[in-house]
């Protein structure tokens, strides 16, 4: 049921798209603008993601500019790092915050 429903909802969105907010579904792909990016990069990713697979985000975090700092997410899928592997979530997100705020601009 859901692709009979998805579907159009898909095509009138992407049609509706341009004209309304001003920009076409191509603009939302992260790969092709990730290296316009000019801040610290901290990339997660979950390993069983479905969605935007390791290959993908890795294809990505590739693209990236230093200073970048790339976090595989055993086991986890989409979304919720922190649900998944809270200690080592806030271990990574707080210490890059932390290192990354207190630099020199």
């Amino acid at each position: 049921m859901g692709g009979v429903v998805a579907r159009p909802l898909a095509w009138l969105f992407e049609l509706l798209l341009p004209p309304i907010l001003g920009f076409g579904p191509a603009d939302l792909r992260p790969i092709d603008h990730i290296a316009e990016v000019t801040a610290p990069l901290l990339m997660a990713s979950g390993t069983d993601d479905h969605r935007t697979t390791i290959t993908e985000a890795v294809a990505m975090f590739e693209r990236g500019r230093e200073p970048k700092s790339f976090w595989p997410v055993e086991g986890a899928g989409h979304v919720d790092f922190e649900g998944y592997a809270p200690d080592e979530y806030r271990s990574r997100v707080v210490s890059f915050l932390i290192e990354k705020l207190r630099q020199p601009h």
